[in-house]
């Protein structure tokens, strides 16, 4: 009797995990040159809930070629990206940064202020730690939030973040790595037309 029961059960775990495994294809797109958008869409005879699912579905918008806002002889730092994600129920509105670390040193790289309009967004890293090993590249992902309180709140579109400005916060290491020798905060605008 037990050895009915046990396959049954390895079965239907069987069936459960390769069901949930399923792919996602909304990552696949196209490219062209300049912004591209990567979107997936409801049919029109998906039902109602589905419908509502769509329209919260995460799209991401890559820039080809990546749009250059700050560069000096210790670091570039280039826009190549938005994108939304899902998280506890709310739809984020996220960039992506590639930072180049042109020097010999450890660096930080990430937002001081940042303006959508007049309005002060919050910004927070969401993978890894602020800047690449030197002589690398690395792509750091910010959520970018509106300042609301008692919490902060997801910016309403993905398109209000292709007009911002503020400013980077730039931390460079000593030759040793154990303490910041230099910081500078230079002025960016982030004008991207789609």
């Amino acid at each position: 009797m037990k050895k009915p029961i046990c396959c049954l059960l390895t079965t239907v775990l069987l069936l459960t995990l390769l069901a949930a495994c399923g792919g996602n294809d909304n990552a696949a797109g196209n490219s062209t040159a300049g912004s591209t958008a990567q979107q997936s869409s409801a049919s029109p005879s998906q039902s109602a809930a589905n419908s509502q699912q769509a329209e919260s579905e995460e799209r991401v918008i890559e820039l080809n070629p990546a749009v250059l806002l700050y560069e000096d002889e210790n670091i570039t730092v280039e826009l190549s990206g938005f994108f939304e994600r899902m998280m506890d129920n709310m739809l984020d509105k996220c960039l992506t940064l590639k930072v180049t670390n042109n020097s010999d040193r450890k660096l930080l790289c990430s937002f001081q202020d940042l303006y959508i309009g007049d309005e002060s967004v919050r910004t927070v890293l969401i993978d890894g730690n602020l800047g690449p090993m030197p002589g690398k590249s690395k792509e750091l992902s910010f959520v970018i939030e509106q300042n609301t309180k008692p919490d902060p709140t997801p910016v309403e579109n993905l398109e209000d973040l292709f007009h911002m400005e503020g400013m980077l916060d730039i931390s460079i290491f000593s030759a040793d790595g154990e303490s910041i020798e230099n910081s500078y905060e230079p002025m960016i605008a982030i004008n991207v037309d789609a």
